[in-house]
């Protein structure tokens, strides 16, 4: 199976690729699909909100997904972005992670009572808040489900509030739209363990 994963121990983000058997798909439906590979079983509470918010995922493609052989497009530019956000959650350095997005890029994400941004500017807003308040201790991608210029993805991610000192333990829902490289819409969702975790620390102006 084609894994495009970036595990993100000790706060540093790798990405590891292999090869995957192709498996035909209906023309008009026809999509990419890269799963990360397991290798610790997932704890059930894990397993049941994957398999929920997986269904989010595959709705929001129009169709059940299929594997199929990996190839360059939105989900190995999306998983570089992820790579980015390792290197940026371990060393606060930004502008690898910032290359990725464009000054119309939409930025969603329902964490801390939602977030709504356009461009580069509000982008970084984003992620300035992500590193003062998440000190994360693993971040991988699960799954990557690829049709046409849109990817959605499944990433678990764990870690500590920083101002709270609680740990989470959650699934993400990331559903992106890439055009020549570069991540154009963005929308994330995520259960409320993180939200509880990071307290209510705004998001800087």
């Amino acid at each position: 199976m084609s894994v495009l994963a970036a595990p993100c121990h000790g706060r540093v983000a790798q990405v590891q690729a292999s090869a995957a058997p192709r498996v035909s798909a209906p023309r008009s439906r026809r999509m990419r699909v890269v799963a990360a590979a397991q290798p610790e079983p997932m704890p059930r509470r894990d397993m049941l909100k994957a398999a929920f918010i997986g269904g989010l995922a595959s709705s929001a493609l129009g169709g059940v997904p299929q594997q199929a052989a990996a190839a360059a497009g939105p989900a190995a530019t999306l998983g570089d972005a992820y790579a980015a956000y390792g290197a940026f959650a371990a060393g606060g350095d930004y502008s690898r992670l910032d290359a990725y997005f464009t000054n119309d890029t939409t930025w969603l994400s329902n964490v801390n009572g939602g977030f709504k941004g356009k461009g580069k500017a509000d982008i970084q807003r984003f992620f300035a808040w992500n590193l003062a308040t998440n000190d994360v201790s693993s971040f991988k991608p699960l799954q990557f489900i690829e049709q046409g210029n849109k990817v959605s993805a499944l990433v678990a991610m764990a870690g500590t509030g920083k101002k709270t000192g609680k740990r989470y333990d959650t699934v993400l829902a990331h559903f992106a739209t890439v055009e020549g490289g570069k991540i154009t819409e963005f929308r994330e969702f995520t259960t409320a363990d993180w939200s509880e975790a990071v307290g209510d620390t705004p998001f800087p102006k």
